[in-house]
């Protein structure tokens, strides 16, 4: 679970969220609704340079409580070493 996830809350990790596949995943992930009406779970979104995703930006605009946009670029050691110290990520089944 995301640290920033309420207890039962799903948290889903999408890279690449600024555009494309992973921008359309992002969408249909804040679109989930949880059983019950009580809305859906933590989408944390993941892309090189948050700063010039628009579209990524205005969803996060949109559900600011939802999804959390990180910056992080695989490529580049230094970013993946902050996402490890800023963020605390649980994966459990």
């Amino acid at each position: 679970m995301y640290a920033g996830a309420a207890a039962g809350q799903h948290a889903a990790l999408v890279q690449g969220a600024s555009r494309g596949l992973g921008l359309e995943f992002v969408r249909q992930l804040l679109a989930e609704e949880a059983p019950g009406g009580r809305g859906g779970g933590l989408v944390v979104a993941t892309c090189r340079d948050p700063a010039n995703a628009e579209e990524l930006r205005m969803l996060a605009a949109k559900h600011p409580s939802r999804l959390h946009v990180v910056p992080l670029d695989v490529t580049q050691q230094a970013t993946i070493d902050v996402r490890d110290r800023s963020h605390s990520l649980t994966l459990s089944s």
